[in-house]
């Protein structure tokens, strides 16, 4: 929990919290005296563990709880109180987690997104939100980065480097950039690289704002944190936070409708629908027939800059949407397509009201595109013959 003033195990009748204000005000934040900090609350509970049954909330979850209070009294974090926030979670979890204390793991305690005709569900990936958080926290540095990424643009190693962070929480607006630009297609604009940027980060903080936000309970680093309070000082409240739904609700979503989806995979994906095995991907789950159109959206990945800049690159792929709901109206929008997925999702909805869903790379799995971060999902329920190995 967070709650400057207070003590650091508040009087909690059946519940036993820490009050990282607390331990970050008496310790300096510095991650070596948070890990002891941490250390020394756990160590009892890991010494009772055989003998107690505990039930441990998700950490992340928490922390969003009691801060959602303190931001809503006008609170701030600082720059140190983000590292901390972020960097305590990894430890928390390997010290508190449930090998650790023999026990169960709550489930978080917000409601499974709600998939329906209008919805808007995304989830960022760890890349945007600390892309996020730079562009929140400093614009000058961004403005900096930009103009080293542009002196160095053919320069792959220095477009990978990654400097040591006590940490390990990516707050360095270079890093973060080069990151955005390697693995998720953005590129600035070189007469004007800051416009490039907000043309990305404004209509992913309003998208941010006004949608169901799918979060991971293990996201770890304090960028999340940054983006939420700033939202929360926008818009008075926190966004609505949920959980990926059972994903039956996902299928339902799809069923006898006209989806669009724009992803890299996008001639994959047509394959497994037009070949029918996207209808047959598991045994305890029956999937209704949909229509489906796909289009590959910018090839923007380093080092190609296919426009002027991603705004350019954006711009063209939505025309490209609208010819294509000019040609048959769509009632369901996807998107995998990395740093546009946010800022495609906001233009979209607003154009056609459509449901719009983003949920990063692992979207394809719903096709039975296999990829290696989606290799276990589902599978003892999947009918192995009905899926295809996806190149990325």
């Amino acid at each position: 929990m967070w709650v400057p003033g207070a003590r650091a195990i508040p009087h909690s009748p059946g519940r036993l919290e820490l009050n990282l204000a607390a331990l970050t005000a008496a310790t300096r934040a510095t991650p070596a005296a948070l890990e002891r900090g941490v250390e020394a609350f756990f160590r009892p509970l890991q010494q009772a563990a055989t003998c107690r049954s505990f039930r441990l909330r998700q950490p992340f979850a928490s922390l969003v709880e009691s801060l959602a209070h303190y931001w809503g009294s006008g609170g701030q974090l600082n720059a140190a109180d983000c590292a901390a926030l972020g960097w305590v979670q990894g430890v928390w979890n390997r010290l508190g987690g449930p090998g650790s204390l023999n026990c169960q793991r709550q489930a978080p305690p917000w409601p499974a997104a709600i998939l329906q005709p209008g919805c808007r569900v995304v989830q960022p990936t760890a890349m945007q939100w600390a892309c996020l958080r730079s562009w929140l926290e400093d614009q000058l540095a961004v403005e900096q980065a930009l103009a080293a990424i542009r002196r160095h643009h053919h320069d792959t190693p220095f477009l990978n480097q990654r400097h040591p962070n006590p940490w390990d929480d990516p707050t360095d607006a270079l890093e973060n950039l080069c990151q955005l630009q390697r693995w998720e297609g953005f590129y600035a604009n070189a007469a004007n690289p800051v416009a490039s940027v907000a043309a990305w980060a404004e209509p992913s903080l309003d998208l941010l704002a006004n949608s169901q936000v799918v979060i991971d309970p293990q996201l770890s680093g304090g960028a999340p944190f940054v983006v939420l309070e700033h939202l929360v000082m926008e818009q008075g409240k926190l966004p609505k936070l949920v959980s990926w739904p059972d994903e039956a609700a996902f299928y339902h979503l799809l069923a006898g409708q006209e989806v669009l989806l724009i992803s890299p995979l996008a001639a994959d994906v047509e394959r497994q629908h037009h070949s029918g095995q996207a209808f047959e991907l598991f045994t305890d789950l029956a999937i209704v027939p949909y229509g489906l159109r796909c289009l590959p959206g910018p090839d923007s990945r380093h080092p190609k800059r296919p426009d002027q800049g991603f705004e350019a690159s954006l711009k063209r792929c939505l025309r490209a949407i609208d010819e294509q709901a000019q040609a048959q109206p769509f009632s369901v929008f996807l998107t995998a397509c990395g740093a546009y997925d946010l800022p495609l999702c906001r233009a979209v909805q607003q154009r056609y009201g459509c449901a719009t869903v983003a949920i990063g790379p692992n979207l394809h799995a719903r096709f039975g595109l296999e990829q290696p971060a989606t290799q276990g999902w589902r599978s003892h329920q999947r009918r192995s013959d009905r899926w295809q190995c996806a190149a990325a």
